[in-house]
């Protein structure tokens, strides 16, 4: 992400940025609808099979765009709010996955009952890579050994969700503003999270590690996450609905 650019910033100007996101996927979509039409009356094999490659290409084109759009659903669950708090972090909306959290802070808090239920729980490539900072004595740790910068909407749901959708709008021969009404829909799901890394370990344990057939908030809630209240808030202003 860009570090010119705070999460502040993002959140103040969400609709500029979905409308930016919207115009542009727009844009690839009805280009990939025009060649899914196109396909239909194509009577050349080569001919079909390099239409539907480049068919593919423009989901792969979206989906990378999609992982790294600008976090303008940013999210923080409740368990990982309480935690980082305790560490000094008061407000984890206005971070990003470079964030490193204070060695000081951890090294004051490293025997506190609420810390060790997290640390310990952690997987052995989290646990050497949390000793080998304590051992080294570097002054701050990578958020991502504790939190983990969660893709609700995950890259997969989007790009299934892609394809679905130039299959639907190529079959009903759909307007182009019926393709950005329906693209801008797609857009609005985007829900990134912070969530402590054991919560995250919960989600893969389920099957949850790259899709959630239902939705992503289900599946969040089947595996005890919650979030915090500051972000239930927020979850509201963007979706409209309480979590």
């Amino acid at each position: 992400m860009n570090n010119n650019v705070t999460l502040e910033t993002i959140r103040e100007n969400r609709e500029r940025l979905v409308n930016g996101r919207v115009n542009y996927f727009t844009e690839l979509v009805k280009i990939a609808v025009s060649l899914t039409n196109e396909m239909e009356n194509e009577v050349n094999e080569e001919i079909k099979g390099l239409k539907s490659m480049l068919v593919l290409e423009t989901v792969t084109m979206m989906t990378t765009s999609w992982r790294n759009t600008l976090p303008f659903n940013l999210f923080v669950s409740k368990k990982a709010a309480e935690f980082v708090g305790k560490l000094g972090v008061k407000d984890l909306r206005n971070h990003d996955y470079s964030l490193k959290i204070g060695m000081e802070d951890i090294i004051a808090n490293i025997e506190e009952p609420w810390f060790l239920s997290v640390a310990e729980n952690l997987n052995d490539q989290d646990v050497a890579k949390l000793n080998k900072a304590l051992k080294k004595g570097d002054k701050a740790l990578n958020s991502n050994v504790m939190l983990h910068w969660e893709h609700a909407y995950t890259g997969k749901m989007f790009s299934n969700h892609v394809m679905e959708l130039i299959s639907h709008l190529s079959n009903s021969q759909a307007s182009e503003d019926t393709i950005s009404e329906k693209v801008q829909e797609l857009v609005n799901k985007q829900a990134i999270v912070w969530i402590l890394k054991t919560e995250n370990y919960v989600l893969t344990e389920k099957g949850y590690k790259d899709t959630r057939d239902i939705d992503w908030e289900t599946a969040y809630k089947e595996c005890g996450i919650d979030l915090c209240d500051v972000s239930k808030e927020d979850y509201q202003n963007s979706f409209g609905k309480d979590w």
